[in-house]
């Protein structure tokens, strides 16, 4: 089952005013595997393949997780739709659904998951090393391991085995799974607090560009920090932005200003800033309500991978690997892009 990783509902806002005689409402969408800036129907951006199905025993495919998130959706999209409609004056209760909303959005995409899986296959590979330096208890964990051949339990056969995982980046690939990715998702609410308490204004477009979206709407950023540092939503200076529609898009700062922000008009520079880092932070497309805006995107996105800063992720994950009594090495965990796959097919894990 094809499902999405960027809501209909929020994906409807960013159509062009002016319907396709064909297709009807239809969004400007730039698909990075395609190069190119087409038109195309809400429910056709962004869809992948049972990516939030987890497969039972007999191989069928629990759409459960996304019943979470279509409860998510259900509560947030009337108070999107009248943020989009500029009436911007929030409720608590809105803010506390629609900070829910921001961070399942910060966890659902490509952005995270392809992180969390490459985060999980290289801390398997260093337990596997570091396994392999301890022939004793190697020997002991492959004798203990469930359904192993009795051929494969002999001193050799472990010695063999051993050898090889000290080296494993030759002899196998490790990976983490879509499920664990998925069980990884859980930490969304206990990002809820930290938006939430974010100085909030809404930025509403007063020249001619527009606000784009992404399969990653919500960006974080911080200039504060030195590169390779993630930016996180307690550290002061984090900027978070999602743009809400065309016109309107949610500024939020760690800062110490006391007073919630207020709706402020900006130019065109400050929206293509943020397009700008859209294009960065974006892993498969690019979606606007004219043409105009979305191929401004496409010549920007050429550009940051010309210069190996597209594909960005508003986080890194670090793992150090003890390799001695004093000696350490540390690993930047680092993820191919997978825009040159179908994105309607879940890539392995």
């Amino acid at each position: 089952m094809l499902q999405h990783i960027v809501p209909q509902h929020y994906l409807k806002g960013f159509c062009d005013p002016v319907p396709s005689k064909r297709q009807g409402r239809v969004v400007w969408e730039f698909r990075f595997k395609d190069d190119v800036v087409c038109r195309r129907a809400p429910k056709n951006v962004g869809r992948i393949a049972d990516y939030y199905s987890v497969e039972t025993a007999d191989g069928l495919h629990n759409p459960a997780i996304e019943g979470v998130l279509s409860q998510i959706e259900s509560r947030t999209a009337p108070i999107i739709a009248r943020l989009r409609d500029e009436h911007l004056a929030l409720a608590d209760e809105d803010r506390w659904w629609l900070a829910m909303f921001i961070a399942f959005q910060m966890v659902r995409g490509p952005a995270f998951r392809d992180h969390v899986e490459k985060a999980l296959g290289l801390i398997g590979t260093v337990m596997l090393r570091a396994m392999a330096r301890r022939e004793e208890y190697f020997a002991q964990a492959l004798r203990g391991t469930p359904g192993s051949a009795e051929e494969d339990r002999t001193p050799a056969k472990i010695e063999e085995f051993r050898r090889m995982a000290a080296e494993p980046e030759k002899h196998f690939e490790i990976s983490g799974t879509p499920e664990g990715s998925l069980r990884m998702m859980r930490l969304a609410p206990r990002f809820v607090p930290h938006i939430a308490t974010l100085r909030w204004e809404f930025l509403v477009a007063g020249g001619g560009e527009s606000f784009v979206t992404s399969d990653t709407p919500v960006t974080l950023r911080n200039p504060r920090l030195r590169p390779g540092f993630g930016a996180g939503l307690r550290l002061p200076g984090t900027e978070l932005s999602l743009p809400i529609g065309p016109r309107v898009c949610l500024r939020a700062i760690r800062d110490n200003a006391t007073e919630r922000g207020h709706p402020v008009t900006v130019n065109d520079d400050i929206v293509r800033d943020l397009n700008r880092e859209r294009t960065r932070q974006a892993q498969l497309f690019i979606a606007g309500d004219n043409r105009t805006s979305v191929e401004w995107t496409k010549r920007r996105y050429k550009e940051l991978l010309d210069r190996g800063e597209a594909h960005a992720r508003p986080f890194e994950a670090y793992i150090i690997e003890g390799t001695g009594p004093t000696t350490n090495v540390v690993h930047r965990v680092r993820v191919e892009p997978r825009c040159e796959a179908d994105e309607e097919k879940r890539a392995p894990g």
